[in-house]
């Protein structure tokens, strides 16, 4: 007796597992003997399981296998035309009518008959899109679809139901949810999904897809920020080898100034109208970006050590034939430009009483 208890549990837990199982029983409304090929959907492509035969009532009977907490997707078709779309759960005990164009009816799973009233709503849209008569029409369609479909998707957020409408298609290249900010939708459904079915493939690849759409949108809404840049940026480096961006800058307003450290004049530039400059704006959002025109890149470096200039002072070593000179057309030493708001405001400024009106401007 001791040793038959130990046998009985196993039998009866294995009982109760199977007991589990999903039935589907089908009845097509076409003649007896009649073929129908089962097939699950294996993330994007249709995994063929078995082929079905009627009896003489038209009926047959499946029994697919379904993990507990992995709802999985089962397809029927009748020759090439696919007749019927399930939505199973471990459990289920589904009766399923259909005919052989693809009207169909499901009881004992809820959610296979959520995914026939979408599937049907999507079949529609397509044939009134398809027969729009201009793109008027056709956008009208298509945002009245959209909505739907996003109403259905808040409506049933807790259901696999949710991963085919998301992955709608107008043609084989457009999905339907092509906007950059989709990407909340995928991953609020992703969200919710995992909470519920944490081990589903489906789930799982659905996930993957909200976290790249992600990235792409969170990309876009930087570039969407960047400040506007009217005016030729330049990257060249400093008196240290290290590259210094224009648009780097955390400033309100840019001097860019061409000069030669040869010319003595302009040497003298730097610390009678620049430096003073430099010290009453810096603090209102002032700052300069020097460009030497020098190929001799110790001699300039020794004037900037030796001036003690405070803002960045750059150099390529190439001289007149610096890309930076050839962006901004420069034609004469020195040269300088007022850059503000993403702009290039105005070009050989003048002295120093022109410089302290034009940045009293726009630092105010």
């Amino acid at each position: 007796m001791k040793n038959f208890s130990r046998f009985l549990l196993p039998l009866l837990l294995c009982l109760v597992s199977c007991g589990k199982g999903v039935r589907v029983e089908v009845t097509l409304d076409a003649p007896a003997a009649s073929q129908l090929t089962l097939r699950q959907l294996d993330m994007n492509v249709y995994r063929i399981l078995d082929t079905l035969t009627t009896d003489r009532r038209g009926r047959v009977v499946f029994r697919p296998e379904v993990v507990k907490g992995q709802p999985e997707f089962f397809y029927l078709f009748y020759g090439g035309r696919r007749i019927a779309s399930l939505l199973l759960e471990a459990g289920d005990r589904v009766r399923l009518d259909a005919d052989t164009l693809g009207a169909y009816s499901v009881a004992g799973s809820p959610q296979s008959d959520t995914l026939r009233v979408s599937e049907k709503a999507y079949a529609d849209f397509i044939t009134a899109f398809a027969a729009a008569k201009d793109s008027r029409e056709m956008g009208a369609l298509y945002v009245q679809h959209y909505r739907e479909c996003v109403r259905r998707i808040v409506a049933n957020s807790h259901s696999l139901v949710v991963i085919p409408i998301l992955y709608e298609r107008l043609s084989e290249g457009t999905p339907v949810f092509h906007r950059s900010n989709d990407a909340v939708l995928f991953q609020a459904a992703a969200d919710s999904l995992t909470a519920v079915y944490p081990e589903s493939r489906y789930v799982k690849a659905l996930q993957k897809e909200a976290e790249k759409r992600t990235q792409l949108l969170e990309m876009s809404l930087r570039v969407d920020s960047a400040p506007r840049v009217d005016y030729p940026d330049l990257e060249l480096p400093d008196i240290r080898g290290n590259k210094c961006r224009i648009s780097d800058l955390k400033a309100k307003a840019v001097l860019l100034h061409f000069w030669t450290s040869e010319d003595p004049a302009q040497r003298m530039f730097n610390l009678d109208t620049l430096l003073p400059l430099y010290e009453e704006f810096h603090d209102r959002g002032l700052e300069i970006y020097s460009v030497c025109v020098d190929t001799d890149k110790v001699r300039w470096g020794s004037v900037v050590s030796a001036q003690k200039l405070p803002w960045v002072n750059v150099n390529d070593g190439r001289g007149a034939a610096s890309n930076a000179v050839v962006r901004y057309n420069v034609q004469s030493l020195p040269e300088t430009f007022l850059l503000c708001g993403g702009e290039a405001l105005q070009k050989n400024i003048g002295g120093a009483a022109a410089l302290r009106r034009s940045l009293s401007a726009v630092l105010y």
